[in-house]
């Protein structure tokens, strides 16, 4: 199974540092994470040619809220299709959907394709789509929904387990954190990350594909107040508001009050409040830090 552990330097992740350029930028990573390649062409090109500029980035958790919201739409189109009806070319697999290029248009859409690529995807899959004349590659990762990249539409089961994934990526600080994911079902969390990530920090879930995107997140028993925790504040209630947390996320009370009980560092079977009478969630992502370092 895939290592759950995504080891990355606490630096800037702007949007911005993914443009059409030579320039190459790493987050550090450890323990057997994905390395999400960006292939970027098309700068200063004919109308009709495509270069072989490439340009790599290993992605954390440093998705904004902002970027996420504006691609929502994108995003939910995206998942009402399979990824690719084409086989592989060059070990890629071609995202033949108008709404990918969309996402591949702008920056933060990348990022946002990105994120989502490695949450659903196996660590073994690549994509590729084009936008603009230039080409992008995605690399999956976590395997939590990978057969949405031929067998179509994602399932309300799948849309939960993608939108659980990359709403534990969201920081509002668009920096990179070392985080411990945990979903019992699906990764494998050693024995040694267990050790070294002992604070729950919160864990996710909702559906990010619906008509009205849910964006839930119930608090664990973390200080977030110091360490790490300050870093990751998605749990974290605004100054502004009773309910929404510092990314825009609903935070319905603590995950012990809203979720069944807790296997391998992933708390289960999740409520949208404390009354357990609403909507409910199978799929979740809990996260882990080392907030002391």
């Amino acid at each position: 199974m895939y290592k759950s552990l995504e080891q990355h330097t606490k630096q800037t992740c702007s949007t911005s540092s993914i443009q059409k350029t030579d320039h190459r930028v790493r987050y550090v990573m450890g323990l057997g994470v994905a390395l999400l390649l960006l292939d970027v062409t098309g700068c200063g090109v004919g109308e009709h040619e495509l270069s072989s500029r490439t340009q790599e980035l290993v992605t954390g958790n440093g998705l904004t809220p902002t970027a996420l919201e504006k691609n929502l739409p994108a995003l939910s189109a995206l998942g009402g299709r399979a990824l690719s009806s084409a086989g592989p070319v060059g070990g890629a697999w071609p995202l033949d959907s108008e709404t990918a290029g969309v996402l591949a248009a702008t920056a933060a859409g990348r990022r946002v394709l990105s994120y989502a690529m490695k949450c659903a995807l196996d660590r073994n899959d690549v994509v590729v789509v084009e936008s603009d004349y230039a080409q992008y590659k995605f690399s999956g990762g976590l395997g939590v929904a990978p057969e949405w990249k031929t067998h179509g539409a994602l399932e309300p089961g799948q849309q939960h387990a993608v939108s659980a994934c990359v709403l534990a990526h969201v920081n509002v600080f668009g920096v990179t954190v070392p985080i411990s994911l945990r979903d019992y079902r699906t990764l494998d969390t050693s024995a040694d990350e267990k050790a070294g990530y002992e604070s729950h920090e919160a864990t996710f879930f909702g559906n990010l594909f619906s008509a009205s995107p849910a964006m839930y997140v119930c608090s664990g028993d973390s200080d977030m107040s110091t360490g790490d925790g300050e870093l990751r504040q998605c749990s974290v209630l605004s100054d502004a508001s009773s309910v929404q947390t510092r990314c825009g996320f609903t935070l319905v009370g603590s995950c012990r009050d809203v979720c069944d009980s807790e296997i391998e560092g992933s708390y289960r079977n999740c409520w949208d409040s404390p009354a357990r009478d609403g909507l409910f969630f199978a799929e979740t992502m809990s996260v882990w830090l080392d907030i002391y370092g």
